[in-house]
């Protein structure tokens, strides 16, 4: 069987979610796309995210998969008759209802998954997105699925019907727990007084949006170091300012405008790159206000960095912050570093769990639309 993954090229090469969305909804669907759904080969979220899982479809038994990019609707139809899938996976909402009801006509035997990676929160920025997906669901051959397990179940609760279709990340390896001088300290209930660095490396990558809480998480980040007599390096992602993300960067830049810690705006930077960054952090911070499954975390784990997160990321148990209350995740920040080995450990555990469940759920689903 033949999975092919679609993704919306942005003309910036740098974005999932561009910031020039119109949500003004006309008759004329084909001019009317949201643009918010799109990547950059490489450097995309939302590309890592399917490439993922394609490579771990590949390694199944007479499986192959592979993604692709379309410059829009028009373009998927080449794509198709190239790879010829059995099943065309499309993800994000950006094909509208109209080119979709075509492509069908056209590949009658062709089953349609439009995989979202949003919550409902996010979706009502999205002028179009619900719209678009209840008039999916109208036509044969095509599903809705979503990467997160709660907003999957709320919308099929209200009729809504659609899939669960996760995340899946990386094989990760754990290495053997050993013995050690502090875990000799702990067991007898002695204390060891973490030593304060002059300076902290504090990461809260991805793109600025308001939802992503990254002005909150700054103000946490300096609080850190002014109660620890520290320098906090506040890192960013400065290219990627998307649903009225300008207005975040310009108050993060003026909360750092005179004084002691220093704010380090990075491009956004391919994988490998952004990895090698990510593993200088001492914290990495995640404390959105609304999330999926959320790759930056799963890198943090993945590159062993202990990560502040709040609720809405619920495979992790370590780090779990109050998105609206500083204090919150000033009290994490310092809880996550005194216990860094322990917790990054937990972290790899947890990651790995979710993987497990993960590729079980898209073993059935694929399997379940195998035809031999």
């Amino acid at each position: 069987m033949k999975i092919l993954f679609l993704l919306k090229k942005s003309k910036t090469y740098s974005s999932d979610y561009s910031s020039d969305y119109s949500s003004d909804y006309s008759e004329n669907q084909e001019h009317n796309e949201p643009k918010d759904y799109s990547c950059g080969k490489l450097k995309s979220g939302l590309y890592n995210s399917a490439r993922l899982v394609s490579d771990f479809i590949s390694t199944l038994p007479n499986m192959k998969s592979e993604v692709d990019l379309c410059i829009d609707g028009n373009n998927i139809d080449s794509k198709l008759h190239k790879f010829k899938p059995d099943i065309c996976i499309i993800e994000a909402v950006w094909i509208t209802p109209k080119k979709l009801s075509e492509l069908q006509k056209l590949y009658p035997k062709l089953k349609f998954v439009i995989r979202v990676h949003s919550k409902i929160p996010f979706l009502a920025m999205e002028g179009i997105a619900i719209t678009w997906i209840k008039e999916y669901l109208k036509i044969k051959n095509v599903e809705v699925s979503f990467n997160n397990e709660i907003t999957h179940k709320d919308l099929n609760s209200i009729g809504i019907k659609n899939i669960y279709l996760p995340n899946i990340y990386e094989k990760i390896k754990i290495k053997k727990e050993r013995c050690d001088f502090f875990k000799f300290f702990k067991f007898f209930n002695l204390r060891t007084k973490r030593k304060i660095k002059a300076s902290y490396n504090i990461g809260c990558f991805g793109a600025i949006r308001p939802l992503k809480n990254q002005l909150n998480q700054a103000v946490a980040a300096i609080k850190f170091g002014e109660e620890n007599n520290t320098i906090v390096n506040f890192f960013i992602n400065y290219s990627r300012l998307e649903q009225s993300g300008e207005n975040v960067y310009k108050n993060i830049k003026a909360l750092f405008n005179n004084t002691n810690h220093n704010l380090i705006e990075i491009d956004w930077l391919n994988r490998e790159d952004f990895l090698s960054l990510l593993s200088k952090m001492d914290i990495s911070m995640q404390v959105s206000l609304t999330e999926t499954f959320n790759i930056v975390a799963a890198d943090s784990v993945f590159v062993n960095v202990p990560v502040l997160v709040s609720k809405e990321i619920n495979w992790i148990s370590t780090g779990i912050s109050d998105p609206n209350n500083v204090d919150s995740m000033y009290i994490q920040m310092n809880k996550v570093l005194k216990n860094k080995e322990k917790y990054i450990r937990k972290n790899l555990i947890s990651l790995k769990n979710y993987n497990k469940k993960s590729t079980n759920t898209w073993i059935d689903f694929l399997y379940d639309n195998f035809e031999c």
